[in-house]
């Protein structure tokens, strides 16, 4: 994972946290390279706003390299 992506992630959280949900899905959507953390920021969040876009955004992390792990899982729960 790059250094980047660390600070990024962290970054989607604190504005997911704050109710900066506009801004915390900019970052998702411009960041080059995403791990499964990023993914399961977005898929906590977007599960209470709009299922079938979580449903879309799953289907396109499974066709990354990427794995699900348990929290993937609970967040979409």
């Amino acid at each position: 994972m790059e250094p980047i992506t660390s600070v990024m992630n962290a970054l989607m959280d604190a504005y997911f946290k704050n109710a900066e949900k506009g801004l915390a899905f900019k970052i998702f959507t411009v960041m080059q390279e995403r791990d499964v953390v990023s993914w399961n920021n977005v898929f906590k969040v977007l599960l209470k706003i709009d299922v079938r876009e979580v449903a879309c955004l799953f289907h396109s992390f499974m066709l990354t390299s990427l794995k699900p792990n348990h929290l993937t899982f609970l967040n979409l729960g």
